[in-house]
């Protein structure tokens, strides 16, 4: 019972934000691995791309692409 309680509220923490994917998987008493799938079966996302990750992604991109069009000329 007890272990169930601790990956309850770990979830409910995680998925609220107040604590990392790391965090929760230690708090649930449980590794990494694991909890990911705990959360997967639950069909609780745990990986987030948020849209500001997108634009740093697409901005580093066009900066390796200028590197790269420059070292070529």
């Amino acid at each position: 019972m007890q272990t169930k309680v601790k990956l309850t509220l770990a979830i409910g923490m995680y998925v609220e934000k107040q604590v990392t994917l790391a965090r929760a998987a230690e708090l649930a008493e449980t590794n990494l691995a694991d909890f990911i799938d705990i959360l997967k079966s639950k069909k609780i996302p745990w990986l987030e791309y948020s849209e500001e990750s997108f634009h740093d992604d697409l901005h580093a991109i066009s900066e390796l692409l200028s590197l790269e069009e420059e070292s070529h000329e």
